[in-house]
């Protein structure tokens, strides 16, 4: 499966501020990097990107999203 158009820019912007911060992004963080000013919305998408395999995270942990080798074509 390939991830939508929008799954793709929070997967780079998550995969952006990684590599400048060393860590991941808040929600609120995602959203403003990708124009979405509802955390609903963020949410949504990560967890469709986690059911679809593409991000692994730690419940009720924030910043431990992790982007699985392969799911953009820049990993």
């Amino acid at each position: 499966m390939k991830p939508t158009d929008a799954q793709l820019e929070v997967l780079e912007a998550i995969q952006d501020f990684q590599k400048k911060h060393g860590f991941s992004p808040s929600i609120r963080e995602i959203g403003d990097r990708t124009g979405r000013s509802s955390t609903n919305a963020v949410h949504e998408i990560l967890n469709r990107l986690q059911r679809d395999g593409f991000i692994s995270r730690k419940p009720k942990t924030g910043r431990t999203i992790q982007v699985i080798k392969g799911a953009t074509s820049g990993s």
